[in-house]
């Protein structure tokens, strides 16, 4: 499913007790990344990094630019 996030869009973290899910916050079933928690895997830091990076993409847009230079 293709899924063109408005500007009001968020990312919101889903937990189950192997894995733990990216995705829309308004649409949670439509997920953007999935984790496992394995136990040597760090899928809490991975999940919540993602969402930290399209929260500061969103505020500007040009970060991922800078990074990448």
């Amino acid at each position: 499913m293709s899924h063109k996030p408005a500007q009001d869009h968020s990312l919101t973290l889903i937990e189950s007790d192997d894995e733990i899910i990216v995705a829309w916050a308004d649409d949670p079933e439509d997920w953007v990344a999935r984790f496992k928690k394995d136990g040597a895997f760090p899928a809490r830091y991975w999940a919540s990094r993602m969402q930290s990076l399209y929260i500061e993409q969103k505020q500007s847009p040009h970060i991922i630019d800078r990074m990448m230079e």
